[in-house]
Formats: C-alpha cells, sequence, structure tokens
C-alpha cells in the first residue's frame, strides 16, 4: 500500500517536569499556548488549571506540539498496549 503524507499535524512528547517544558518551549522559544488538559481518576479534561497533565503550543502551519507528563497505565491498559496492530 502506497500513501502520500502532506505534513504532520501533531506531535506529543513526554516530559517530566510540565513547568520546565512550557519555560523551554513557551517562554523561551515563543510558541504559544493553545490547549491545556488536566488527567484525574483515568480521565483527560479541560476544567483543572492546577493540575495540567497536557500542554498544547502552536508551531506553525497545521502543526501543534503536545507536552505530556507520564501516564501510570493500569495493568488492563498495558495489556492493550503490548497487541499488535497490523496496518
Amino acid at each position: 500500500m502506497k500513501f502520500t503524507i502532506e505534513g504532520i499535524s501533531e506531535l506529543a512528547l513526554q516530559v517530566k517536569s510540565m513547568d520546565r517544558a512550557i519555560d523551554f518551549w513557551s517562554n523561551k522559544l515563543g510558541f504559544p499556548i493553545v490547549e491545556q488538559w488536566g488527567y484525574e481518576s483515568g480521565h483527560f479534561h479541560q476544567n483543572n488549571k492546577e493540575n495540567i497533565w497536557a500542554t498544547w503550543l502552536y508551531v506553525g502551519g497545521h502543526t501543534r506540539l503536545g507536552l505530556w507528563l507520564p501516564r501510570n497505565f493500569s495493568p488492563l491498559d498495558k495489556i492493550e498496549k503490548k497487541k499488535k496492530t497490523d496496518f
């Protein structure tokens, strides 16, 4: 199968410190924050600005960069992640 890639829509990086990552990518490099998510009890949400788990930055064109803290997967999540995907 052959397909054409036209660009990158999103790219996510796992970071150890959200504060340090935001300081570098947004404050130092100047990429604006467009969205932030919290993560509690296995769910993402946009309402909790005190517990930021993911930050999305606009980096140009149609592309945004995600900064995500490490996620602690449940045993069931780990089983799902090990399943092979067929492409």
